[in-house]
């Protein structure tokens, strides 16, 4: 199977809050800042994302990892990342990918899920670096089992609030948790009620993809088609966390690079 990477692009729209790590590898908190990272679509483990970031003409900022619920906190990667002097983003699912049915948000929220939880929080503790990590990413994506849609937006709220309560008791104090939603899915009258609070949560994360003609269903779309209205909701909204954005692009159906520098920042 060919490797497709997609190259990733942090957009700061707001400051970013101070971390509660005095660690090297924090992102700047200047308004408007863009950061070049990258994620791969067809992760294969530590080895592969070692030899893709080796190969890099430039040292990436910000590097994304999906894992599930099966996973162990990826300490080979996040050491790779952190050598590159970058820092790493974990996209953390709360499920067994393939089995929507594996894993519900209340089970969580119940402490079916503490001792795994509470095991990766010690993990990411003794990494010691910072690291961004975001539970339960694109809730508002209808696909996802671990969506609003599919539960409810106090529920959701819930079991993000119990994640981090296990994370504080381990005194993992190097993560920078964020909210991510999918530009590209439904913004729900219900959303904000999904959100666990500024006390919690150090950004919010807008999350899209240029496609291009990757997909037989999929076609060439500008930033502003993508990004615009998500953004227009945050800006009317009264969230007060800062805002990011992680956009990416494929190589086909288009003009990647200028893609990129078309990017306001």
């Amino acid at each position: 199977m060919n490797r497709i990477v997609l190259c990733l692009c942090i957009l700061v729209l707001g400051g970013l809050l101070t971390p509660g790590c005095t660690k090297k590898h924090v992102f700047s908190s200047d308004k408007g800042k863009v950061y070049l990272g990258f994620q791969s679509k067809f992760s294969n483990g530590d080895i592969e994302e070692k030899s893709i970031i080796s190969q890099l003409k430039f040292s990436p900022k910000l590097i994304q990892w999906r894992l599930n619920f099966e996973k162990p906190f990826p300490e080979t990667f996040c050491k790779n990342v952190v050598a590159k002097e970058g820092v790493p983003f974990l996209l953390w699912e709360p499920w067994v990918w393939g089995d929507s049915e594996s894993i519900r948000l209340n089970q969580i929220s119940q402490g079916q899920w503490d001792s795994y939880i509470s095991k990766f929080a010690q993990e990411t503790k003794a990494y010691g670096f910072p690291v961004l990590i975001s539970f339960a990413p694109g809730l508002n994506n209808e696909s996802k089992p671990w969506g609003i849609k599919n539960n409810t937006a106090e529920v959701y709220a819930e079991a993000f609030i119990h994640v981090v309560s296990l994370f504080k008791k381990q005194g993992a104090s190097n993560v920078q948790w964020v909210w991510s939603v999918d530009a590209q899915s439904p913004f729900a009258n219900s959303l904000m009620k999904a959100f666990p609070g500024n006390e919690i949560i150090s950004w919010i994360n807008i999350s899209g993809t240029n496609l291009g003609s990757l997909n037989l269903d999929s076609h060439w779309q500008s930033f502003d088609e993508i990004f615009g209205p998500a953004i227009l909701y945050f800006r009317n909204s009264q969230y007060g966390t800062p805002l990011c954005i992680t956009a990416a692009c494929a190589s086909v159906g288009g003009n990647q690079s200028s893609w990129y520098r078309l990017i306001p920042g």
